[in-house]
């Protein structure tokens, strides 16, 4: 799912997703925060941790993963059940519930929420490739995988502006509403991954009436959706404040679960209508220090440890006995997340056929000093493109362009720069103004220096960040990846040609060889054979110096006992709307602290 501001419940580095304390924090209210501006709330551009903490709350999609089992499982969410899916694989037909509201608003007439039908999922779909929104997310269906998706995009492309509402009402032959409350697919080839695709952001419905009332662009900070909570204000910089959704539909809490849910007790509100709180506020907090130590006082709900705070926290890896004394909880995960050094080959000096200088920045770079130094330790060096908790995973035993100064020196040289000599000045980018954002950076820096190549900092904010990404502005930069879905494709596919700026291919690379396994790749499912292509694609990848990859996090969440049902995904999108709050516990465990 997503760029990462920081890995959703994952490291400490520019915008990590904190709770933080609200002025309205008593009653049955979460008080969480989040590391930036929401670039927008609109699902067909939403694609970063950020954006998508809190939008899945309000849109819904068809399918949603499993709260409580692992590995991840696909179940029905707006979907009555699952599809119905033909011999061949290329036809899917799914029912969506009946009955389903949109949140009422005054973009409906009496401002009172209609009824949610199939056609409200094609327009969603369809609005995807409206130019003016320059949406991360039509990948979902083209490149020959729906019928009739790539004429329709090059269709609305061709189309003047002020036509393109019309065409927006025009059929496209493979996405079909058979009746009010029946879509069909039509595939022109098996595609494996369709069902996750479906339970992304990208996928939801859309209303006709909100575009009508607030425009096609006018989403970015006003969405009305079908989810258990409503947007009630939205102020950059500040806050997001949700309240629970009045006409919401009967949605229960899972009633099974896997053995670590059933041993760590999160199964009791099984059946329990959802959503138990009342309202959830977010404070757009930019820094660490000031969260954490407000969740100290037992204003906030739940917080993830700076790495400063870290040995305060943490005594041989377990929470330590004097917090755990005051009802603090902690949860490890190491989670389905990439860090990687990243370069954008569109760039005059880093980019192209110059493979060797990108070799000689990655083997400047020492991965253990850095998770030990940024991380506390919490990480495992990465090997792979892919994590280790996703099947397709290479466990080589060493980092390819690794961590080697010598051989680095000689490298650059290679490249035509002996000692740095004749080479500019390299741009490095940050993702937020984090604190903890800048002293990587200056590492990075200090790394380069070592061999002789110089770097600026850029500091952004994470929207600009994006702007920037999308746009293919960037030089050099640090890629985070958080799996939309738990398939291997979805981290091969980010250096996909096809998939250049806007798209998820940040490096705007093309490789021919590379995309070929690639297309191999995405129409297979896990098996040994699909595993040698991704090893051999990875090479193909790894000689051309396109990412330095760095580590695979291990995350350490702690929450207060009084917050219930607490199992924090990065994947799972909506998690947040399973947590309750114990409104007297609440009282009780801020008397300890």
């Amino acid at each position: 799912m997503r760029r990462i501001s920081n890995l959703v419940l994952s490291l400490g580095l520019a915008l990590t997703l904190f709770s933080c304390t609200n002025s309205s924090d008593d009653g049955r209210v979460l008080n969480m925060a989040l590391g930036d501006d929401i670039k927008s709330m609109d699902p067909a551009q939403n694609y970063d941790t950020v954006g998508n903490t809190v939008t899945p709350l309000i849109n819904e999609t068809l399918f949603q993963y499993h709260y409580l089992k692992r590995p991840l499982t696909l179940v029905p969410h707006l979907a009555e059940a699952m599809p119905e899916i033909s011999k061949d694989k290329k036809t899917y037909t799914i029912k969506i519930k009946k009955g389903v509201l949109f949140a009422d608003d005054k973009a409906f007439e009496g401002g009172k929420g209609r009824e949610l039908k199939a056609a409200d999922f094609l327009y969603g779909w369809k609005r995807l490739l409206l130019p003016e929104l320059a949406s991360p997310g039509t990948w979902i269906f083209d490149d020959g995988k729906v019928a009739g998706w790539d004429d329709y995009r090059k269709k609305m492309g061709d189309t003047p502006a002020g036509d393109r509402e019309a065409l927006l009402q025009a059929p496209v032959e493979g996405l079909t509403a058979l009746d009010d409350y029946t879509l069909q697919i039509k595939l022109l080839r098996p595609y494996p991954q369709l069902l996750n695709v479906l339970a992304m952001g990208f996928a939801s419905p859309m209303a006709k009436e909100v575009t009508a009332k607030y425009g096609q662009q006018g989403l970015s900070q006003h969405i009305v959706g079908t989810g258990p909570f409503m947007l009630v204000d939205y102020v950059a910089g500040s806050k997001v404040d949700l309240k629970k959704n009045p006409t919401y539909r009967e949605e229960l809490y899972p009633s099974d679960g896997d053995a670590e849910a059933i041993k760590d007790g999160i199964t009791a509100a099984a059946g329990q209508k959802l959503p138990f709180v009342d309202a959830i506020h977010f404070q757009i907090h930019k820094q660490e220090q000031p969260a954490w130590l407000q969740f100290l006082k037992g204003r906030l709900d739940t917080a993830l440890i700076p790495k400063d705070n870290f040995d305060a926290a943490i005594l041989n890896k377990e929470l330590r006995p004097e917090l755990a004394a005051k009802g603090i909880k902690l949860i490890k995960d190491e989670e389905p997340v990439i860090w990687y050094l990243n370069f954008n080959m569109k760039d005059k000096i880093v980019g192209g056929n110059n493979k060797d200088l990108r070799r000689a920045i990655s083997m400047a770079i020492n991965r253990e000093e850095f998770i030990e130094k940024f991380r506390n330790g919490r990480g495992v060096v990465a090997t792979s493109m892919i994590p280790r908790v996703i099947a397709g995973h290479t466990n080589r035993t060493e980092v390819v362009n690794g961590f080697n100064v010598e051989e680095a020196k000689k490298t650059l040289a290679k490249a035509g720069y002996p000692e740095g000599k004749g080479l500019p000045t390299l741009q490095f980018d940050l993702r937020g103004s984090a604190t903890s954002a800048k002293q990587q950076a200056e590492y990075i820096q200090n790394s380069l220096a070592a061999i002789g190549v110089k770097m600026d900092i850029i500091v952004n904010t994470f929207p600009a960040y994006l702007r920037k990404e999308q746009t293919g502005n960037l030089q050099f930069f640090l890629g985070g990846w958080n799996a939309d879905y738990p398939d291997a494709e979805n981290f091969m596919f980010l250096l996909a040609g096809k998939n250049a700026a806007p798209g998820p291919n940040a490096s705007n690379y093309v490789n021919p060889v590379y995309d070929k396994l690639f297309e191999q790749i995405s129409v297979m499912t896990p098996s040994p054979a699909r595993d040698a292509l991704i090893k051999q694609a990875e090479q193909v990848a790894f000689d051309d110096g396109i990412w330095g990859m760095l580590f695979y996090p291990v995350e350490y969440s702690i929450y207060h006992s009084w917050v219930k049902n607490y199992r924090p995904d990065s994947t799972t999108s909506g998690w947040i709307k399973y947590l309750d709050v114990d409104v007297e516990a609440k009282k009780a465990g801020r008397a300890k602290l």
